[in-house]
């Protein structure tokens, strides 16, 4: 048995009377159709537990989304969970998920759709597909996103592995291009095969002794925000904000080099959040860059980078923290396995 968890998104929705696209609880009878329909064969339970756009993603909406995989995991005969989410927001749910189910023993694999299922160049269906082919299969434990760039086969990856949205673009994918497996095709979607993954190998963390994993689903909260996570875009010229007294730890988000301005303003800003002793981490360096000056420099004003990490995980993973009241006074980054 495979239990499908619709919660909306693009792959939920249809267009309205209006000439607007909007969620739909029909599609989700609709993709059950059509993967019928393209030859796929699986014993499913339907169940709606919210139904949204992901933009409109809060707290209370992932809690739901936790809440019904709990439900579901005690089922009997379970052979895995596909859980259909917007795009905009997946790589949020998805890190949340693979944090609170990190020692699940079934396959929990999202998917969303770059265009409404009604649309011949959307990618809902075959993400499906493949999703239902990979809990049927047997090939991992844990939480997952299956989906298809244009032109490309479905990628299975990592929940906590994704990298940010590309901006115009519903292209989804693995940082560092370190995605768990590929399905290759011959043109037949039932003559299929998994091709080697690429797993990520250690690095660097905002959860250097993996705390997160202490959490666990069954006492697991989520706080209404994220008060006290602070994050910060490198750009030029930008003036940095007074640091609220609220804030316990702030997140610097590099230019692609990993690397950001460190001017007077950068210094007097690293020297407020010192003083006050937050944690100041950067996202965004990958362990083999280029050794730029400024990186070397990062120590001297309390950065900590962060080697190799979805800055979207990090984020999800400091607000799990926070929610479940853990202490961040000992956090530095150092290596731990992010699997």
């Amino acid at each position: 048995m495979i239990f499908t968890i619709f919660t909306g998104g693009t792959i939920g929705s249809t267009v309205k009377s209006d000439g607007s696209i909007g969620t739909d609880s029909t599609a989700a009878y609709e993709l059950i159709e059509l993967y019928r329909k393209a030859g796929g064969e699986a014993n499913l339970e339907i169940s709606m537990p919210i139904n949204i756009l992901s933009e409109n993603l809060a707290s209370e909406h992932i809690m739901a989304i936790i809440e019904e995989v709990r439900k579901d995991l005690t089922k009997p005969d379970l052979d895995g969970i596909v859980i259909t989410h917007g795009t905009d927001t997946l790589q949020y749910t998805a890190a949340i998920l693979s944090y609170v189910f990190a020692d699940v023993q079934i396959p929990i694999v999202m998917v969303s759709a770059n265009r409404i299922l009604s649309d011949e160049r959307s990618n809902g269906v075959v993400n499906f597909y493949f999703a239902v082919r990979f809990i049927q299969d047997r090939h991992g434990n844990g939480v997952f996103v299956c989906y298809r760039n244009d032109g490309e086969f479905p990628v299975i990856h990592r929940g906590n592995r994704l990298g940010n949205p590309v901006v115009f673009s519903d292209y989804v994918y693995s940082v560092r291009g370190q995605y768990y497996g590929r399905f290759v095709c011959n043109g037949d979607l039932r003559e299929t095969w998994l091709e080697a993954s690429y797993e990520p190998c250690d690095n660097y963390s905002v959860d250097p002794d993996n705390r997160v994993k202490l959490i666990g689903a069954k006492d697991c909260t989520l706080s209404p925000d994220t008060a006290g996570i602070m994050r910060v875009n490198a750009a030029p010229g930008i003036v940095y904000p007074h640091i609220p007294d609220y804030v316990r730890v702030i997140l610097l988000n590099s230019y692609h080099s990993g690397t950001i301005c460190l001017d007077e303003r950068m210094i007097t800003f690293l020297g407020e959040a010192h003083g006050r002793d937050i944690p100041v981490f950067l996202l965004g360096l990958a362990g083999d860059a280029a050794l730029y000056e400024t990186i070397r420099s990062y120590d001297e004003y309390g950065i900590i980078p962060l080697y190799d990490c979805a800055p979207i995980a990090q984020y999800c993973k400091l607000w799990l923290l926070m929610s479940n009241h853990y202490d961040l006074d000992s956090m530095t980054g150092c290596c731990c396995e992010e699997r």
